[in-house]
C-alpha cells in the first residue's frame, strides 16, 4: 500500500525535475559562449592580427561564461592576443584557473614558467557564474535520474502488462545509451523481435566512434543481448 501512495509522487517529481533540468540546460546553453561555442571557437582560431581588439571585446562581452575550449583557443592565439589581454580574459572568467588543461596551456604558450604570482592573481575562492550554471544542470539531472530509477524499480517490482508498457515508455523517453540496452532487454522478455532490434540500432547510433569504451560496450552488448533474446524465447 505504501508503494501505491508513493508512486504518483515519484512520477510527479520526475516530471518536475525534467522541466527544471531542461530549463537549467537551456539557460546554460544560451549563456555559455553566447550560445554558440563552435562559432566562437572558429572566430578565435581563424582571427588575424588586425582582429585583436574586436576579438578581445567579443570575448570580454561573453565573460564570465566562456567555455574551457574557447579559453584554451584564446591562449593558443599568441599571434593575435597579447599576454595582457589573455590575463584580463582569464580574470573575467574566474573558473578558468581551476582547469589543469588551462594551467598547462599557460605554462606552454604564455607565461613560462607559470608563475605563482599569476596563479594567485587569477585564483578565485568563490563559485564562478559559469560553475553555478553547470551545477544547476548537474543537480537537476541527478535528481531526475534518481526518480527515474525509482520508477524503474516500481515497475519491475510490480510486474503487469500495464507496468511493462509504462516501463517501455519510460525507457524510450530516456536519451542515454544504457536505457536503450535496458529497453532491448525488456523487448526480449516479451518476445518483440522488431522492437528489440530497433533498440539495438538506436544504441548504435548514440555511441561516439572515437570512444573506445563506448565501442567495446556496444560490441559486448550486441553479442550478449541476442543470446539473452534467444534464451528467453526458447530459440
Amino acid at each position: 500500500m505504501t508503494s501505491i501512495c508513493i508512486f504518483p509522487l515519484i512520477g510527479d517529481n520526475k516530471g518536475k525535475n525534467t522541466i527544471q533540468m531542461n530549463n537549467s540546460q537551456l539557460i546554460h546553453d544560451i549563456w555559455v559562449d553566447g550560445g554558440n561555442t563552435e562559432g566562437l571557437l572558429q572566430k578565435v582560431k581563424y582571427a588575424y592580427s588586425w582582429d585583436t581588439y574586436e576579438l578581445y571585446a567579443d570575448l570580454i562581452s561573453k565573460s564570465p561564461y566562456l567555455s574551457d575550449s574557447v579559453l584554451l583557443a584564446t591562449i593558443y592565439q599568441t599571434n593575435v592576443l597579447p599576454d595582457i589581454m589573455v590575463k584580463y580574459i582569464l580574470i573575467a572568467n574566474p573558473q578558468a584557473i581551476n582547469s589543469i588543461n588551462i594551467q598547462q596551456a599557460l605554462y606552454d604558450y604564455r607565461m613560462s614558467p607559470f608563475s605563482e604570482e599569476l596563479a594567485e592573481e587569477l585564483y578565485c575562492d568563490t563559485v564562478a557564474p559559469r560553475q553555478k550554471l553547470e551545477a544547476n544542470v548537474s543537480y537537476y539531472a541527478t535528481e531526475r535520474k534518481s526518480y527515474v530509477d525509482l520508477l524503474k524499480q516500481y515497475y519491475l517490482a510490480n510486474p503487469s502488462g500495464l507496468n511493462t508498457d509504462n516501463l517501455i515508455q519510460l525507457l524510450a523517453g530516456e536519451s542515454d545509451i544504457n536505457s536503450k540496452y535496458e529497453l532491448a532487454s525488456i523487448y526480449s522478455s516479451i518476445n518483440d523481435e522488431q522492437s528489440f532490434w530497433d533498440a539495438i540500432s538506436s544504441a548504435k547510433q548514440m555511441i561516439d566512434p572515437n570512444n573506445e569504451t563506448d565501442v567495446e560496450n556496444l560490441g559486448a552488448m550486441s553479442q550478449l543481448l541476442p543470446i539473452v533474446y534467444n534464451l528467453e524465447n526458447g530459440i
